[in-house]
């Protein structure tokens, strides 16, 4: 073999070696974004979020009150005039997060609404998220049609605890005779 034709492969053997060793880094990267990528997805997706007609003092309200009624105790609130954050926990000891904003309508006269993001855990749980949401716009609604009678009681009011069925209750059987 010639002299010049060994340069030439010794040459192409480093080129492709070298190419090699740059491109692995490149390789993990790509492969480092896919996994932060489907990471932040999943993220994304542990947010729950739904609008509920009302303004934003009653869904805060509302929102509250859902808890008290599912047994989810608060542990930290946060608020200011048109958002807040209000934090508790599930009966696993898994923290929820409940965010709640109101929405600017851009047509003045449109209905109030405000949306409510639920959040368990970091990745989320659909299912108990969606719950919570449902009976927070149970609780919004209710207080819509039953508002506050007296001067006094615009404050601080409840309405007495009512969840709505939810799967298990909704396929439970129904009992007869009298209650023991």
């Amino acid at each position: 073999m010639n002299p010049r034709c060994q340069t030439r492969i010794v040459l192409a053997l480093f080129l492709a070696a070298w190419m090699c060793v740059t491109s692995s880094g490149c390789l993990l990267l790509a492969g480092g974004a896919a996994a932060g990528g489907a990471a932040g997805y999943a993220y994304y997706r542990g947010n729950v979020t739904e609008k509920i007609d009302g303004d934003f003092t009653t869904v805060w309200h509302a929102t509250q009150d859902a808890l008290y009624d599912l047994g989810m105790p608060i542990k930290k609130v946060s608020r200011d005039n048109l958002s807040g954050v209000i934090e508790s926990q599930t009966g696993k000891g898994e923290r929820v997060k409940i965010s709640i904003e109101q929405i600017i309508p851009k047509i003045p006269t449109d209905p109030p609404q405000t949306e409510v993001g639920v959040r368990i855990a970091t990745f989320g749980d659909q299912e108990t998220s969606r719950r919570i949401l449902q009976q927070i716009a149970f609780r919004a609604h209710a207080q819509a049609v039953n508002p506050p009678t007296g001067a006094s009681d615009a404050g601080n009011w409840r309405i007495p605890a009512q969840t709505v069925p939810g799967p298990a209750a909704a396929s439970a059987p129904a009992r007869s005779g009298s209650a023991p």
